[in-house]
């Protein structure tokens, strides 16, 4: 949660500014304090009236004093609340802005705050522009000094533009931004110069082209795992079945591999397993894969259909085998009887220094129940949304 975060939002002139209404909603829904600044070209995308009715808070749509009050934050809107936050976010960030920022002139609300924000404050901008202009030199110099003065980029993502032109310019989603200023505003040094690698969603067997074999893994476990880790300063190595878009990390110091099937999965978790310091094993990795894959669609021309299925390598077994004395590996068990002493044979024949068992309600699900299990003890985290059981974790880890 972001309470006592104070974050202003500059939106500039881009049809991208919609967007930053749900930003609005989810910070200020997360407990933050959210102002929002705009340039009087985003007022054409975007009316103030929405962002004052999702914050609270007036938005500010001009450089001079709207009432006749005492308060001196009334008088000077450029200043204040700019002087005191935490975080200040531009987006859109057009082209128009980026420049304005770089070479700091003050010509509306946005530019204004941005040469008001006291050195503690984090400083982000998410580009929006039509691709040509955002590849345009003039642009990508601004963007350069930007970075070098300590701001940091969010996107843009490459598709189809609102102008009808397909590349890179879109600005990212709502969620992602979100996301990176949660990182941002929330990040420890916990875990800061380690590695994290989390296996993570369900792996695909496919015995013909179109068909396979998989289980319920929504990937939200993992995804919460990345998050804390990343929250906590690691650098994280995420490798992944299929899952949605939505059930993924984001992050500055994330690396996604995508995989299908478990032998996918073993061969990209070797490839990375010396070089990190934690391997957390969340994965719901299929037992069998079928002994033949058909290089075409089987037909449907029988009453009943024999599939010949084959063990699949044990990966979190394998990587065990591997590990070094500096290494963590914690993985995880879902169980339906005699948990615990499942558990405890796992520890021992994968070489777990912990394992998390879960019950089948954590399947698809947002919460679960969930054990924290040792050698030498074991923690009953009870029902928990995974959000909390992959902080237990990472306090674990500490």
């Amino acid at each position: 949660m972001l309470e006592g975060k104070k974050i202003i939002l500059g939106i500039s002139g881009g049809i991208a500014a919609y967007k930053v209404a749900t930003v609005a909603s989810l910070l200020t829904k997360l407990g933050a304090e959210v102002h929002v600044a705009m340039t009087p070209s985003a007022e054409k995308f975007i009316g103030a009236l929405t962002f004052g009715s999702l914050t609270a808070n007036p938005v500010q749509v001009t450089t001079w004093p709207q009432n006749n009050t005492n308060n001196r934050d009334d008088w000077y809107p450029h200043l204040y609340p700019a002087t005191d936050a935490d975080l200040f976010c531009v987006a859109p960030a057009t082209a128009n802005t980026i420049a304005k920022i770089t070479y700091g002139l003050g010509e509306e609300p946005v530019s204004l705050n941005a040469l008001s924000l006291p050195n503690k404050c984090q400083r982000l901008f998410c580009p929006a522009m039509n691709a040509e202009m955002w590849q345009n030199d003039a642009v990508q110099d601004n963007v350069a000094t930007l970075l070098r003065r300590g701001w940091q980029q969010i996107g843009p993502e490459s598709g189809r533009l609102a102008c009808g032109v397909i590349g890179e310019g879109r600005m990212s989603e709502p969620e992602t931004i979100v996301n990176e200023i949660r990182l941002v505003l929330l990040k420890t040094d916990d875990l800061a110069g380690k590695k994290v690698m989390i296996l993570s969603g369900p792996t695909v067997e496919h015995f013909d082209p179109v068909r396979f074999l998989s289980n319920h893994s929504s990937g939200i476990m993992g995804r919460e795992l990345a998050d804390q880790s990343l929250l906590s300063g690691a650098e994280v190595h995420f490798v992944t079945g299929p899952v949605p878009n939505e059930n993924l990390p984001s992050g500055n110091g994330l690396h996604i591999y995508p995989v299908q099937s478990a032998r996918d999965m073993l061969e990209q978790a070797t490839k990375l397993h010396k070089d990190v310091d934690i391997v957390i094993f969340v994965a719901a990795v299929a037992d069998y894969h079928p002994a033949n894959e058909a290089t075409e669609k089987l037909p449907k021309d029988q009453a009943f259909f024999d599939l010949n299925l084959t063990l699949n390598p044990d990966i979190a077994a394998t990587l065990g085998k591997e590990k070094s004395d500096k290494q963590i590996h914690i993985g995880f068990a879902l169980e339906t009887k005699n948990g615990l002493d499942n558990a405890h044979k796992k520890l021992k024949n994968k070489n777990f220094d912990a394992i998390l068992l879960n019950g089948q309600d954590s399947f698809g699900s947002l919460t679960g129940h969930y054990t924290i299990v040792s050698e030498t003890s074991s923690k009953d985290l009870g029902k928990v949304s995974k959000v909390d059981c992959a902080k237990e974790i990472i306090q674990y880890l500490n």
